[in-house]
């Protein structure tokens, strides 16, 4: 079936809507409005096909109207969602429980965050001012993911979102991007890197395990990703220094966490040397607590 286009904007309004001169006709930003909230609540539809046609528009959208004027309205309408398919939108739970659930809710919310990869996709650099927006919305999203069978899903859409902007907000260009950033760092591809950090290593520590997971999956992505080559040596020093407080201190070890340290020792190891006999010695713990755990069943 194809893609059901969205309507042209600026188009006329319909004669039937001529005639009508009680009511104004809607503005092109409400038009829109309702259009993406439209297809935003059709994300929670437990139809796949409704799903399918759904998300289709939206990346036509992406793809072939949206640009810098109606990116900010897209954002907000992605993460604030119509009726329930928005990423962490406030009437997930409304959307949950007529949709078969908070897995159905969760399930809305993995549509919905996948957007902004096609959003970093398609229009590259342009994204760069919106990051702030976007990373709020992704750590609003992993707030939502309270443990049922969709979390893995829901962190692994952030993750991708995450891994897909530093990928090609950066592109193959970096010293010539142009961001306005209140990040120190001289360097612009190192202050898109610092715009996608800072709010996932707020929430590395975070006492909700689900939102301390999930982050630590964001950040092992952007830290695996090319781009992070980039990344200024104040960037590097202060994931380090979180990463390994909140492995060390916090009590934060749960396998994304390990998998996160380990990442971090791959890619900045030598940010670890003042931590390096504390993390061996906690990993050699976790090693032979779960050698012995194996072994006495």
């Amino acid at each position: 079936m194809a893609t059901r286009p969205y309507t042209n904007l600026s188009a006329s309004p319909s004669p039937a809507a001529s005639s009508s001169s009680s009511s104004p006709s809607p503005s092109p930003s409400s038009k829109l409005a309702l259009q993406l909230r439209h297809d935003l609540a059709k994300l929670a539809d437990k139809d796949p096909d409704t799903r399918r046609r759904s998300m289709e528009a939206l990346k036509s959208f992406i793809q072939g109207q949206l640009d810098a004027k109606t990116m900010l309205s897209f954002l907000d309408q992605v993460s604030t969602g119509g009726g329930g398919g928005g990423a962490g939108g406030s009437n997930s739970s409304s959307s949950s429980s007529s949709n078969g659930g908070s897995s159905s809710g969760n399930s809305s919310n993995v549509y919905a965050i996948s957007l902004f990869v096609e959003v970093a996709r398609v229009h590259t650099g342009a994204v760069i001012p919106f990051i702030p927006r976007i990373m709020s919305t992704v750590i609003r999203c992993l707030s939502c993911a309270s443990g049922n069978s969709n979390s893995n899903n829901l962190h692994d859409a952030c993750s991708r979102v995450v891994s897909a902007v530093a990928r090609y907000a950066i592109g193959p260009t970096p010293n010539t991007i142009n961001i306005n950033s209140t990040s120190s760092s001289s360097c612009p591809s190192s202050n898109v890197l610092h715009a996608l950090c800072q709010p996932l290593l707020g929430s590395l520590a975070s006492n909700i395990e689900h939102v301390s997971v999930g982050s630590a999956i964001c950040l092992q992505s952007l830290i695996e990703a090319e781009n992070w080559k980039y990344a200024g040596a104040d960037i590097v020093a202060e994931v380090c220094h979180v990463v390994s407080i909140c492995f060390l201190e916090k009590g934060k070890k749960t396998p994304a966490h390990i998998r996160l340290v380990a990442a971090v020792a791959k890619f900045n190891g030598n940010g670890l040397q003042g931590y390096g006999s504390s993390l061996l010695k906690l990993a050699s713990d976790i090693i032979l607590t779960s050698t012995s755990g194996s072994g006495s069943g």
